[in-house]
């Protein structure tokens, strides 16, 4: 008796939810029928909406949070989410008017409507403004972390990129001058040991890996590179044949390949050429494990499946082949 009385509460339960979810979805839809045009603000799931009205000047732009709330009023000329940044609860909005940028924090203005250009690098956290064409950088908080008076500022990577008075200089996130050349593009890695140094060289791009300030670990440079996992990069050379190598620079799978790339959500290493159409999968541990043509990889309830017409082999996210 006290389990059904248990099970039946449960269903209560259930019903109760998924009433409520209902209810909160059909108070959104009317909330949004309201405007003339609603737009995704881009978040997702818990996403919130970019709504607008016409008026006699044009259509003019407000913000509807995942709850249904109205958090901008309808008066901007442009609303934009930037991406990747925040929480359904914590929104940051560039948004544009009577022709000027700035920047909001949910309802709260944290960089004033009176710039002209506002650039965000999501890998410093810094937003690059221009006013009457000088520039300057602000932080999330709105704080100023280089005056607007500078010639010209570039965000890029890790660093600040500025000319002024002629001369070019880098500085941090905190506005501080740093001791890296001006002409690399620092990014960093999911590994803190290890970094990727961009620089522009005989009007092409190279790539090294390096410390944080871009000093190269390794001297070798590449035509491609990308952090893998642990101690391992994808690497692309001259001929434009890419292999994979350590943080030493020893490779660990020759240069023979069209393409090397890590299999989205593992820890295994996919190969492929392109003249033969045959893929060939690493483990974790760069042992291969298997080797076909005309494979198709699918990655689903936590194994990866690599078929073709003939065969079907199924390996867990390290790339070792399950019975």
């Amino acid at each position: 008796m006290k389990k059904i009385i248990v099970i039946i509460a449960i269903i209560v339960i259930i019903i109760g939810i998924i009433s409520l979810i209902k209810s909160q979805d059909k108070d959104i839809e009317e909330v949004l029928s309201k405007y003339e045009t609603v737009e995704n603000d881009g978040y997702g799931e818990n996403g919130g909406y970019i709504v607008s009205k016409r008026t006699d000047e044009g259509y003019r732009y407000g913000y509807v949070n995942y709850k249904g709330k109205l958090t901008l009023d309808l008066e901007y000329n442009m609303i934009y989410r930037i991406p990747h940044l925040g929480t359904k609860d914590k929104v940051y909005l560039i948004v544009s008017k009577d022709g000027r940028y700035g920047i909001n924090l949910n309802d709260k203005k944290i960089i004033n409507y009176e710039y002209q250009y506002i650039d965000y690098n999501s890998n410093n956290e810094t937003f690059v403004l221009n006013k009457n064409n000088k520039y300057g950088v602000k932080n999330l908080k709105g704080e100023t972390i280089i005056n607007i008076e500078k010639d010209y500022i570039e965000s890029k990577g890790l660093y600040i990129y500025i000319t002024d008075n002629e001369r070019n200089y880098v500085c941090d996130s905190n506005g501080n001058e740093v001791q890296v050349n001006f002409n690399d593009i620092i990014n960093k890695t999911e590994n803190e040991k290890y970094y990727i140094k961009n620089t522009y060289k005989d009007e092409d791009y190279k790539y090294q890996i390096s410390d944080i300030h871009g000093k190269p670990i390794i001297e070798t440079e590449y035509s491609y590179l990308q952090y893998a996992f642990d101690d391992y990069f994808i690497a692309g050379n001259e001929d434009g044949k890419q292999g994979l190598i350590n943080g030493k620079g020893e490779t660990l799978i020759n240069f023979n390949y069209t393409l090397v790339q890590k299999v989205r959500n593992t820890n295994i290493i996919r190969t492929l050429n392109i003249d033969t159409n045959e893929t060939e999968i690493y483990s974790a541990e760069l042992e291969k494990v298997c080797s076909m043509k005309n494979a198709t990889i699918e990655n689903k309830e936590g194994e990866l499946i690599v078929y073709n017409k003939d065969n079907e082999i199924k390996l867990d996210l390290n790339g070792n082949i399950k019975n």
